[in-house]
């Protein structure tokens, strides 16, 4: 999915799909988002819904992009990959990390 995809040069990429792109070029196994807060409920619950997993993997991506909670480039790069959690990093020093899938 990354192969042919380069990474945007612009002011609007954050380390969140800087990281994605690094983790899909490497072939790693999961990113871990490490960010200063707790990914929203209403992320968890949508990260478990029966949808279709492409359509929910980007549905969740554009919608935590919208909520400003990862650039608007992450969907690119974030959805290809096979495992993506998130850790809080302020909370308990970071060491709990919720699967997103």
């Amino acid at each position: 999915c990354l192969d042919s995809e380069l990474l945007s040069r612009s002011w609007q990429v954050t380390s969140d799909s800087i990281a994605a792109w690094i983790a899909g070029q490497a072939g790693a196994d999961r990113l871990v988002l490490v960010k200063s807060l707790d990914l929203p409920a209403w992320a968890r619950q949508y990260a478990a819904s029966e949808m279709h997993v492409a359509e929910r993997r980007s549905t969740l991506l554009q919608q935590l992009a919208e909520a400003d909670l990862v650039d608007a480039n992450f969907a690119q790069h974030g959805g290809c990959l096979s495992h993506l959690s998130w850790s809080n990093l302020r909370k308990d020093g970071g060491r709990t990390i919720v699967d997103i899938w």
